[in-house]
């Protein structure tokens, strides 16, 4: 898929698809905070790469996150900040390429953490009901790997961890539906070779405040990444290039 064609796709999903979160109808000259702590249940594709060794992640992998997943926005009129940690982590079993003896097995449990921090400047007016803000920022993406089981040669430790930021910049749109309910959702792009080569992400997130301060949030988050890191050695480098995707089910709660 072409740069361009990804970024036309990036920019419809964010104005047209139902992100923890979270903008709506600004006071004036008042300060408002919001937090959204969610349950993360995500799948990851893809293959990451230690040295000369490719190591696909298992498709079936899937895991579930109940602690460390929080979303906070806190702004007065046209600003905000926004702070965000996420965690996953799931267990697969695959067959390694590259240098690895041909069948080569491995057992390995995967842990990812995502952190965003983003200040969010409101494009519309503070009194309109639907609004556009646009979010620049750094997201923090750890990747670590634990091998349980290995058929390999003993001398190949395929276990790693990995940690880099990405600068970041997105748009987030927000409309109110009957009902109590709203829609938001975001999309952002990052890296650009700083961090990662490339990095993109959409979040949807259906939401219902069924009292003034207390709502739920069901939303669904993709994100694909592209990352190489040469190392000091050869045998030290890492790649990364997947995707991570799953659903989400948050309390909302709006002062």
């Amino acid at each position: 898929m072409g740069l361009y064609r990804l970024l036309g796709l990036v920019f419809v999903s964010a104005v047209l698809s139902p992100c923890p979160g979270h903008a709506q109808q600004v006071e004036p000259n008042r300060w408002f905070f919001q937090a959204d702590p969610y349950l993360w249940t995500a799948s990851a594709s893809g293959t990451a790469t230690i040295g000369d060794v490719a190591v696909p992640l298992d498709p079936g992998s899937a895991g579930i996150s109940f602690l460390g997943n929080l979303f906070i926005e806190v702004g007065r009129n046209r600003w905000s900040g926004l702070i965000e940690t996420g965690n996953i982590s799931f267990d697969g079993s695959t067959v390694v390429g590259g240098s690895a003896p041909t069948g080569t097995s491995l057992d390995y449990s995967y842990k990812v953490f995502l952190a965003r921090l983003f200040a969010v400047y409101r494009v519309t007016a503070l009194e309109a009901s639907q609004g556009v803000s646009v979010l620049a920022g750094l997201r923090y993406n750890s990747h670590d790997v634990e091998v349980d089981r290995y058929d390999g040669p003993p001398d190949l430790d395929l276990a790693f961890s990995e940690g880099w930021w990405d600068p970041t910049v997105g748009v987030r749109y927000h409309t109110p539906l009957p009902g109590n309910f709203m829609v938001t959702a975001s999309a952002e792009v990052g890296g650009f070779g700083i961090g990662s080569e490339f990095a993109w992400s959409t979040t949807g997130v259906l939401g219902w405040r069924f009292s003034r301060p207390l709502g739920i949030t069901l939303g669904y988050r993709y994100m694909s990444v592209d990352y190489r890191s040469p190392g000091s050695e050869p045998s030290d480098s890492f790649a990364y290039e997947g995707n991570l995707h799953g659903l989400m089910l948050g309390v909302l709660l709006v002062l």
